[in-house]
C-alpha cells in the first residue's frame, strides 16, 4: 500500500511521463532507471511545466514548482524537478550488453541514492532494474523492467514491477507510427494511467503529458507539456531543409596517416573518410549535391579512381556534382571528368600531357664509390635490383612497363571520352596538346565554366536551388539518434602499408614512411577474430612486399582466422610481391583497376664494399669459425658455394610462393609460374589472368563483407589502433600542430 500512495504522491507533484526503467536513455533517465544514461546520448535537455491546478488536494504549486529541467552530456545527468528535489546522475557501460547508473536525490532536505542496471543482450530485449533509497530508513524499492520490440523499433512494449507491490504492476506502450510522431502510455491495476503525444522536429521535440488516477476515492487529471532539444537528429515529421556539401581536398590523399615524422606528409584526410563522405552523403535526402574543391591534390591513379567511383554513386543518386580547382593536372582532371559541371579560375590551367614512368639506375655511381652489387633472383620480370646491377632498361622490365603504362593510358582516355562526350581520338589529340590556359580548356570543352571562388557561392545558388552550403566538417559531426537497443556488428578494417618487416609498424621519424610491423598486423588480425562483435575483417593492403618471412606470417594468421570469420581483401594503389602474398588468402580480393599487383617472385642480394673501404683505406681482417660465417658480410663476394646456397634459397622460397598462390587461387602451379616470373599486372590485367576476383574499391570490399555475412547495418572499425602512449600526447599539447599519430 505504502508503493501505491508514493507512487500516486510523486504522479500528481511532478509533471511524469510514461517512463519504463528498461527502455528509458536519455536525460529521463534520471527520473527512472540512471542506468540508462551509461548509453552516453551526447547532450539533450528536456523542459517540462506542470498545467494543473491542485485545489481540491491543497498542493497549489508555485511558479517555479510546475517547472522540471533535465540535462544530460554524455554519461552524466542532472535535473531540477522542483524547489525541494535535486538530482544528479551517472551511469557506464560494463560492456556492450550491460550498464551500470546511480543518482543523488536530494528531496526535502533528505538525501537519497538510486542505482540501476540495464541490460540489451538482444535487438529486441531490454531488462532494467532499480534499488531505490540506498542507506535511508525509509523501505527501500527494487523496481523491475522488461522492455519488448516484437517487429521493429517504433513499436515498444514494456513492463514495470515493483518488487513489495508485484500484484500491480504497469504495462506501457511506445509507439512511433510516422516519422516524428511519438505517442506512449502505461497503465496499472491500481488505475493510474498516463500518457504521452508529441512530434519530433529533427533536435527538437515537444508534446504534452496527461496523468490521471482513480484509486484515491476522488479522481484526478492533470497536464503537463515539455520541450526538448537534442544534439543527436531523430525521425522528424518534416523534411530537413535541402543542403548541398561543400568540401575542400588538399595536400596528399592516402589510406592512413602517418605518425610523427619531422617532414611528415601533409595527410589531411584519408581515403576511407573521402570515400564514407561521399556515401553518406548518397544515401541522405537532405544533400541534393556536392561541391568539390582541390587544391594542390596529390594522390596515386589508383586512389583517384576510387574517389571518382564514389562519385559516380553519388550522381547516379540524382545528386549533382560540381567540381571547382584553379589547376588541373591528368589525375584531378581524371576525377572530376564525370562532374555535372568542372569549374576552374579565370587564369587557371589544365594539363593533361598524358603518363609517363622514370626509372633509375645507379649503378655507375656505384662502381664510382667502389660498391657492387651481388644477388640472385627468380623471376626473369623480377626487376627490383636491377637499378643497382644495370646501366639500362632490360628488356622484360621494357615489356613491363609499357604493358602497364597502356593499360594506364588506356583507363585514362577512355573514362575521359565517355564523361565528356569525347571520341577517343578526339582526347587522344588534346592529351597530345597537353597544357591549356583556362579559357582555351573551355574553348576545348575541357571545362564548363570560369569564376573566381568568391563569385563560385551565386553560381551554386542557381545550380542547386533552395538548397543551402553546409560544410564538410560540420556535416560529418551531424550525429543520428541510436534508436536500435543494440549497438551493430562490427567489420574491422585493417591496414597493411608500407614496406613489410618483423617487428612492429613504425613511422620513419624523418620522411614519415610507414613501415608495415609483421607482429603489428598479426596481433590486429588475432583481436578481429577473437572479438565476437566482429563479422568480418577487410584487409587493405598497400604494400610493395618486403621481408618474405615477415609476409609468410602474416598469411598465416589469415589462414587460421578464414576458418571463423571472412577475411575480405581490398588492394590499394599496390599489393606487390609481399603485399600480393598477404593478399593471395582473402575469401575475395577486390582491386582497383589501377592497382598495381602481383610480383610474385623472389631476390636476395648483399652489398659488396671492399673496393669502397680500400679507397677510404680502410682494413678488415677476418677470423672465423665456420666456412660460411661471413657469408653476408659487406667485405667481400659470395664464393661460388654461397650463390649457389642462395639460389637456392630464393628458388624453394619461389616455390612455396606459387605453390600457395596456385592453393588460394585454385589454379595450377605451372599457370601461376607462368603469370608469376616477378611480372607486375594492372588491377585489370590481374583480373583477366585469376590473380584477383573482383574490381572494386574499399566499400565494395566492405558491402561484399556485409552481403558474405548477412547483415544489413554494421559499425566499421580501425585497426591497428593508434597508441596513446605519453610521448604522443604530450606532443599533442605541447606542440598542436603535430597532429599526426603513433601506430601499433
Amino acid at each position: 500500500m505504502l508503493s501505491i500512495i508514493t507512487a500516486i504522491f510523486v504522479t500528481i507533484t511532478t509533471p511524469q511521463l510514461p517512463l519504463s526503467s528498461a527502455t528509458t536513455d536519455d536525460a529521463l533517465a534520471i527520473l527512472g532507471n540512471p542506468a540508462g544514461l551509461g548509453i552516453g546520448r551526447t547532450f539533450n535537455c528536456y523542459y517540462l511545466y506542470n498545467f494543473s491546478n491542485y485545489d481540491d488536494l491543497n498542493q497549489r504549486q508555485r511558479f517555479w514548482d510546475n517547472q522540471t529541467f533535465l540535462f544530460q552530456i554524455n554519461t552524466l545527468g542532472f535535473a531540477y524537478v522542483d524547489l525541494k528535489d535535486y538530482r544528479i546522475g551517472w551511469g557506464s557501460k560494463i560492456s556492450d550488453a550491460f550498464a551500470f547508473g546511480i543518482t543523488y536525490r536530494k528531496l526535502n532536505e533528505k538525501h537519497y541514492w538510486d542505482a540501476g542496471l540495464l541490460s540489451r543482450p538482444l535487438n529486441y530485449l531490454s531488462l532494467g532494474a532499480m534499488l531505490s533509497n540506498i542507506g535511508q530508513a525509509t523501505p527501500r524499492q527494487l523496481l523491475f523492467g522488461i522492455g519488448v520490440r516484437p517487429l521493429t523499433n517504433r513499436l515498444t512494449l514494456t513492463f514495470d514491477v515493483f518488487s513489495d507491490n508485484w500484484r500491480y504492476p504497469t504495462f506501457g506502450v511506445e509507439l512511433e507510427p510516422i516519422n516524428g510522431v511519438e505517442i506512449r502510455g502505461k497503465f496499472s491495476r491500481n488505475q493510474i494511467f498516463s500518457i504521452q503525444a508529441g512530434v519530433n522536429l529533427h533536435k527538437v521535440g515537444i508534446g504534452a503529458v496527461h496523468n490521471s488516477s482513480f484509486n484515491t476515492g476522488s479522481s484526478y487529471h492533470h497536464w503537463a507539456g515539455y520541450l526538448r532539444f537534442d544534439i543527436e537528429r531523430r525521425r522528424s515529421l518534416i523534411a530537413e531543409t535541402k543542403k548541398f556539401l561543400e568540401m575542400r581536398l588538399s595536400g596528399i590523399i592516402a589510406d592512413q596517416k602517418p605518425g610523427f615524422s619531422i617532414f611528415g606528409s601533409n595527410v589531411n584526410y584519408t581515403t576511407y573518410e573521402i570515400l564514407n563522405t561521399f556515401k553518406k552523403a548518397k544515401e541522405d535526402s537532405q544533400i541534393t549535391g556536392i561541391v568539390l574543391k582541390l587544391e594542390n591534390v596529390r594522390m596515386n591513379f589508383a586512389i583517384a579512381q576510387e574517389i571518382k567511383s564514389a562519385l559516380n554513386e553519388c550522381k547516379k543518386n540524382k545528386k549533382k556534382i560540381i567540381v571547382y580547382s584553379p589547376y588541373f593536372d591528368n589525375l584531378t582532371y581524371y576525377l572530376a571528368s564525370g562532374a555535372d559541371q568542372i569549374i576552374s579560375h579565370p587564369l587557371g590551367e589544365v594539363d593533361i600531357p598524358g603518363l609517363v614512368a622514370k626509372s633509375m639506375f645507379i649503378k655507375d655511381a656505384l662502381d664510382k664509390i667502389g660498391i657492387e652489387v651481388e644477388y640472385e633472383r627468380v623471376g626473369k620480370y623480377k626487376s627490383a635490383p636491377e637499378m643497382l646491377t644495370e646501366d639500362t632498361l632490360s628488356l622484360a622490365n621494357r615489356e613491363v612497363i609499357n604493358a602497364i603504362l597502356d593499360d594506364l593510358y588506356q583507363q585514362l582516355t577512355k573514362t575521359i571520352s565517355q564523361e565528356r562526350n569525347f571520341s577517343e581520338q578526339e582526347i587522344t589529340d588534346k592529351i597530345n596538346r597537353g597544357f591549356f590556359l583556362a579559357k582555351n580548356a573551355k574553348q576545348e570543352r575541357l571545362i564548363d565554366n570560369l569564376c573566381y571562388e568568391d563569385e563560385l557561392d551565386s553560381l551554386c545558388k542557381n545550380i542547386f536551388a533552395h538548397s543551402k552550403p553546409i560544410p564538410m566538417k560540420k556535416y560529418l559531426r551531424q550525429l543520428s539518434h541510436q534508436y536500435d537497443w543494440q549497438a551493430p556488428p562490427k567489420i574491422v578494417i585493417i591496414y597493411a602499408n608500407g614496406d613489410i618487416a618483423i617487428g612492429e609498424s613504425s613511422t620513419d621519424p624523418l620522411t614519415g614512411n610507414i613501415t608495415c610491423g609483421a607482429n603489428t598486423i598479426v596481433c590486429a588480425i588475432r583481436q578481429a577474430r577473437k572479438d565476437k562483435k566482429v563479422k568480418a575483417i577487410v584487409l587493405r593492403v598497400n604494400s610493395p612486399g618486403g621481408d618474405g618471412f615477415a609476409s609468410d606470417l602474416i598469411w598465416r594468421e589469415i589462414q587460421i582466422t578464414k576458418k571463423t570469420k571472412p577475411v575480405i581483401v581490398s588492394m590499394g594503389p599496390l599489393a606487390a610481391s609481399g603485399g600480393y602474398y598477404i593478399a593471395m588468402n582473402g575469401d575475395k580480393i577486390f582491386a582497383l583497376p589501377a592497382t598495381i599487383t602481383g610480383s610474385i617472385g623472389v631476390f636476395g642480394l648483399k652489398y659488396v664494399t671492399k673496393e669502397l673501404y680500400h679507397k677510404l683505406g680502410i682494413n678488415i681482417e677476418t677470423i672465423k669459425r665456420g666456412e660460411h660465417a661471413d657469408a653476408f658480410s659487406p667485405d667481400r663476394k659470395f664464393s661460388p658455394d654461397e650463390k649457389m646456397i642462395l639460389k637456392k634459397q630464393v628458388e624453394d622460397f619461389y616455390a612455396q610462393f606459387i605453390e600457395k598462390v596456385a592453393q588460394a587461387r585454385n589454379l595450377s602451379v605451372d599457370y601461376v609460374d607462368s603469370v608469376g616470373q616477378g611480372r607486375i599486372w594492372t588491377g585489370n590485367q590481374a583480373k583477366e589472368r585469376f590473380l584477383i576476383d573482383s574490381l572494386g574499391g574499399l566499400l565494395n570490399a566492405v558491402e561484399f563483407a556485409k552481403e558474405k555475412t548477412k547483415v544489413k547495418e554494421v559499425k566499421i572499425d580501425f585497426l591497428p589502433r593508434p597508441k596513446r602512449d605519453f610521448f604522443n600526447l604530450a606532443l599533442k599539447m605541447i606542440v598542436p600542430i603535430l597532429k599526426y599519430k603513433f601506430y601499433e
